[in-house]
């Protein structure tokens, strides 16, 4: 009896056997040929807030009374075109080379935690919104009610979620030792993220089975998988050669799109030992005892940066805890960052420690830049990879933000976010976006992180209309990054 298949039926099947092909980089003794590294996402926490006047309702300290009144997260100018001059006093010389490929935002609130809590601003209520903009779990504790948890996971465990089995870790989540009020990141409700902290273990855990010699070449048994899956390619180009000469101009067309597709293959499997062998380096990391920030935080970024290169997560964190950098000068002599943070409500002219201003200065603005420092560092790592839509850094974003905006009053009103990477082209950059409507010391947005992750997600390829509870402005995506 013979057997009739459909014409859909075959070209369904014929497309299918091209899109199953597997699609690898070098990494952990696999192959797997690209067009160049997967769009990741980088996300930097820093704990413990910027230098900001923002109030908890938003509206600005004028620096006449005993708050310092100073933005210098902020650029210098108002224009929507970002330059190396027009940046603020954290970023200055960190980044001015990168300015093109910068996105910074201002009048973006968290409206999880402004609404939650007893004064829209508390460490527990603030830190486990930040990133999941969820509802929280409540509970008493010595007659005050507290948050127990978000009822929703981080945006970042979402997209891990929606990426999952493409790398071999869904999520990579390293943090810097240092005073802290919790993890911003959360599996699901009351799930809270565990990052790993010590380098080496980082290392041992993610590195293990990669070579670090760039030159030493893949593995035999992975050159003859290659062969194995370029003579199955061999032979499906073949049949559909075969085929194309007896059916309708439509199905050819059809026919030399799924051709054109299993040859591009065919030019990526050509191309090992090109872009993705040079790529995959691995770090050298100290010993275990080597806990100390000034020596983990770059260690960290290091770590994120060749943990990208290799292809092992699409997904990678770093939360930077409120650390004290006596490393830097420190003549304002807070031994807790946070302290260090509060003290910006008593340094201005009216402030019980006006006379200590330029010390608190010069502390907290080395004491920012250091971390500000990091997330450059991890920049400069993904610039550094030439990749075939410009660099590394044009494939991926890459996302440094903090829960609160003034640490004094614990504001999580115009929170601090900078972008960067365009998602192979589809996130415009070089450019400063102000949400805030108002003039001088005034402030009014529509801007809402739930929007922020909402426009983050959609352009991962997540089918999401809005992210988190109802507390935003307005439901759906960030109006402007696109």
């Amino acid at each position: 009896m013979t057997r009739r298949t459909s014409r859909r039926t075959f070209l369904r099947g014929a497309g299918a056997a091209a899109l199953a092909l597997p699609m690898l980089e070098w990494t952990h003794g696999d192959v797997l040929a690209s067009d160049g590294p997967p769009e990741t996402l980088y996300l930097v926490h820093d704990h413990g807030g910027t230098v900001s006047a923002r109030s908890r309702g938003g509206s600005a300290e004028n620096g006449n009374g005993a708050h310092h009144g100073m933005h210098w997260w902020y650029p210098t100018s108002t224009s929507e075109t970002l330059s190396a001059a027009s940046l603020g006093p954290i970023h200055t010389g960190l980044v001015d080379d990168l300015v093109g490929k910068l996105t910074i935002l201002a009048g973006v609130d968290n409206m999880a935690g402004a609404t939650q809590g007893a004064y829209g601003g508390g460490h527990g209520w603030v830190n486990q919104s930040h990133l999941t903009c969820a509802d929280m779990y409540r509970k008493t504790v010595d007659g005050k009610e507290e948050p127990d948890g978000p009822k929703g996971p981080s945006f970042d465990k979402v997209l891990a979620a929606h990426l999952s089995g493409s790398t071999p870790f869904d999520a990579i989540d390293l943090r810097v030792q240092g005073h802290n009020y919790g993890t911003v990141q959360f599996h699901g409700e009351r799930m809270p993220v565990s990052s790993e902290s010590d380098p080496r273990a980082a290392f041992d855990r993610l590195f293990a089975g990669i070579s670090a010699d760039p030159d030493a070449g893949p593995d035999p048994a992975v050159l003859r998988a290659r062969a194995r899956r370029q003579s199955v390619l061999d032979g499906v180009l073949e049949s559909f050669n075969l085929l194309r000469g007896r059916v309708s101009s439509y199905d050819r067309t059809l026919l030399d799109a799924h051709a054109e597709h299993l040859r591009s293959i065919e030019r990526r499997l050509d191309s090992i030992g090109g872009i993705a062998g040079p790529m995959c380096t691995i770090p050298t990391v100290g010993s275990p005892s080597d806990r100390d920030a000034e020596l983990v935080g770059p260690l960290m970024m290091d770590i994120a940066v060749h943990a990208g290169r290799c292809g092992l997560s699409r997904v990678i964190t770093v939360q930077i805890n409120d650390v004290i950098t006596s490393w830097l000068p420190t003549p304002y002599g807070h031994d807790l960052a946070h302290s260090l943070g509060h003290a910006a409500r008593e340094v201005g002219p009216t402030g019980a420690e006006s006379h200590k201003r330029a010390d608190w200065e010069t502390e907290i603005l080395a004491n920012r830049r250091w971390r500000f420092g990091l997330f450059a560092r991890l920049l400069r790592g993904l610039e550094d990879v030439p990749a075939p839509m410009g660099t590394m850094l044009d494939h991926s974003l890459a996302m440094y933000t903090s829960e609160f905006s003034n640490a004094a009053v614990h504001s999580c009103r115009d929170v601090p976010f900078m972008l960067a990477g365009s998602l192979c082209g589809r996130l415009r950059t070089g450019r400063f976006l102000d949400y805030n409507t108002a003039s001088g010391t005034a402030y009014d947005t529509t801007a809402s992180t739930h929007n922020l992750y909402t426009t983050i997600l959609q352009q991962f390829g997540v089918e999401i209309e809005h992210f988190g509870n109802g507390d935003a402005y307005f439901d759906g995506a960030l109006p402007g990054l696109t």
